[in-house]
């Protein structure tokens, strides 16, 4: 929406300005204030760019640049096994929706959801920007965060670092390199669920669909929550690559992690390996005189001893013959963890960048893979589309734009490619801008005093996808009261950000 300030800037700088039905400012606020604006220029749309250099309005301001509102209704939130329901398209600022539903001869003569794919393709040429509200792990379950603390799934918001890695192998390697990530949103929906329970007692629960980067044959490969359950009746694992710990409070931690910031240090060297690929040290070292401070060094020693960490001593150098270099020893997994329970201050010396490949501590043994019905999963997205959950590594996933994409690939059509069409999530908004109790559309909408959107009937949802009609009609109803209510939603927090280009 245009403020009054930002119309009188568009008419100050392009001169000819008037509402696409040809009235001037302030004949026509109502249309000016949604954007609904024509600029003589030749009849050219005016490049983004330079509209926002010329008047310091945001690109997406354009005068023709068109917004739509999306939602999607399905039976199921994966393309493969799920059917489309229906879809609509609202515009910004008028009563114009695409939209579209599925038939019942449709849902039954072979046919299913093609039509609507075909026509939702079709209606995306008709808008530059696409605004959604999206709709994984159960809360509770840890992420490890590149401050070497471990946080519950549910408490991270966008911004947020955590250590990730590399999507997939660079080339000339098998394995996947270790990088901070950056959370860009935190998704709770309700999905059908797993849990996955481990040789050694423990358990994750996690949705069909979520994908694990698991170990097998020496090759790290992608596998999901239902690959893994149908596995040929063998004996199947998941990589783990670091143990979950806490920060320690035992007596002799604090004398450690004390020790450690006055005569300690973090190094981190680069190395080549055989086949002259870089590859990083991590060292964790102290120094101390055994014959001068002997009480101090016997009694850092021991602390380490007692806390269960392994280590080596060693002279500094013959010139320095009672000078001692006491080295944590383990593998880079074992390192980390010292840092993580120990905590001492020289920890943001680390740099997560140089911490190599991924380890792997244990090929978990899983002795079950068992559906426990619908739960709340917290949709995690980061920078990388990786993150580490109790020790694990494992991708983002997601739903809107991929489940249409994926439709379309499955049946030859083709789909907008990078750059030719900008999707915003709101959702992403209200989980960083509002302190409230859910971020789900309805309950953000209820708070903020926007009605409009219909309540779920499961048992309508069940008819139609058998194809009863006023069922269909239901859904169809919701998908259009869901998109009126965003663009109010959408209006209303627009103030709060700046709203980058984000390809589809």
């Amino acid at each position: 929406m245009y403020s009054e300030s930002e119309i009188q800037k568009v008419i100050e700088t392009y001169g000819d300005v008037t509402c696409i039905h040809r009235h001037r400012w302030p004949d026509h606020k109502s249309c000016f204030a949604r954007g609904l604006i024509k600029i003589k220029n030749g009849g050219e749309r005016l490049d983004a760019k330079q509209f926002e250099k010329k008047t310091g309005i945001p690109w997406y301001k354009v005068p023709g640049t068109r917004v739509g509102y999306f939602d999607i209704e399905t039976d199921n939130l994966n393309a493969d096994f799920g059917t489309v329901l229906s879809w609509v398209i609202k515009s910004k600022g008028e009563k114009r929706y695409d939209c579209a539903v599925v038939t019942k001869e449709e849902l039954f003569n072979g046919t299913q959801d093609r039509r609507l794919v075909e026509e939702f393709v079709a209606a995306l040429s008709n808008y530059d920007i696409i605004v959604g509200y999206y709709s994984c792990v159960t809360p509770g379950h840890k992420i490890l965060m590149a401050d070497l603390t471990w946080r519950n799934v549910e408490e991270l918001v966008p911004g947020d670092e955590v250590v990730g890695f590399d999507e997939e192998a660079v080339e000339g390697r098998r394995n996947r390199l270790i990088r901070k990530s950056t959370v860009v949103g935190n998704i709770p929906v309700e999905k059908p669920v797993f849990e996955i329970k481990f040789k050694n007692g423990k358990t994750i629960i996690a949705t069909e669909d979520h994908p694990w980067l698991v170990q097998r044959h020496k090759t790290w490969v992608w596998r999901t929550t239902g690959q893994l359950l149908h596995f040929n009746n063998k004996i199947n694992t998941l990589t783990k690559v670091f143990d979950v710990w806490e920060e320690s409070k035992e007596k002799d931690a604090g004398y450690v992690s004390g020790f450690f910031d006055g005569e300690g240090s973090i190094s981190q060297a680069a190395k080549h390996d055989d086949r002259d690929m870089e590859q990083w040290n991590l060292m964790i070292n102290a120094s101390q005189n055994s014959v001068v401070n002997k009480a101090t060094y016997d009694s850092y020693c021991e602390a380490l001893e007692r806390l269960g960490y392994e280590f080596t001593t060693r002279k500094y150098d013959p010139q320095h013959g009672d000078q001692h270099v006491i080295t944590i020893t383990g593998s880079k997994a074992d390192k980390l963890k010292f840092l993580g329970e120990i905590r001492p201050s020289k920890l943001f010396k680390l740099d997560i960048e140089k911490l190599g490949i991924l380890p792997i501590v244990e090929q978990t043994e899983i002795v079950s893979i068992t559906p426990v019905g619908n739960m709340e999963v917290c949709g995690l997205g980061t920078s990388t589309g990786t993150y580490i959950v109790e020790g694990y590594p494992c991708h983002n996933t997601g739903f809107d734009f991929p489940y249409m994409r994926a439709k379309a690939l499955h049946y030859n059509i083709p789909f907008p490619g990078y750059g030719d069409l900008y999707h915003w999530d709101v959702y992403y908004t209200v989980k960083s801008k509002l302190k409230i109790s859910r971020k789900s559309l309805d309950n953000a909408c209820d708070y903020l005093g926007i009605v409009g959107k219909t309540p779920i009937s499961k048992d309508a949802w069940r008819k139609a996808k058998y194809g009863d009609p006023a069922s269909l009609k239901y859904v169809l109803d919701h998908n259009l009261g869901d998109v009126d209510i965003l663009e109010e939603l959408h209006d209303r927090l627009e103030f709060t950000r700046q709203w980058n280009k984000r390809s589809v």
